[in-house]
């Protein structure tokens, strides 16, 4: 026996979310079959700035105003920009019981440095 908590399963990202990502960097439809929620935007899947706002003007057109990527992006410093993932784009989506899940996505984590920590 092992002290060690079992490791729960990633769920997969969402299929509307894996589409819009994929037109939004021009990727074949294969390239999102490797995507998981706990890619950066930046560093692992390599979305430039046309790319990201594409996604987010996609987000915002099927989701709804709720889905504003760029706001989300907008309250961000550097390393948070850097550190964004495809988890932080689905926690700004409704979930799937029509409720939003905003305000978790919005909060910093508790990993981020903080500008004011750093002073």
């Amino acid at each position: 026996m092992t002290d060690r908590e079992p490791i729960a399963p990633v769920p997969p990202v969402r299929p509307a979310v894996l589409a819009l990502l994929t037109e939004a960097a021009q990727a074949p439809p294969e390239w999102g079959l490797a995507v998981t929620p706990q890619d950066r935007l930046d560093g692992d899947l390599l979305l430039d700035e046309v790319e990201l706002t594409t996604l987010d003007c996609l987000l915002r057109e099927r989701f709804g105003p709720a889905a504003d990527l760029g706001a989300l992006r907008a309250g961000l410093d550097l390393a948070g920009l850097e550190a964004l993932t495809v988890a932080d784009v689905e926690r700004l989506l409704p979930a799937p019981d029509g409720h939003t899940e905003v305000a978790r996505a919005t909060e910093p984590r508790a990993t981020e440095p903080r500008v004011e920590d750093a002073r």
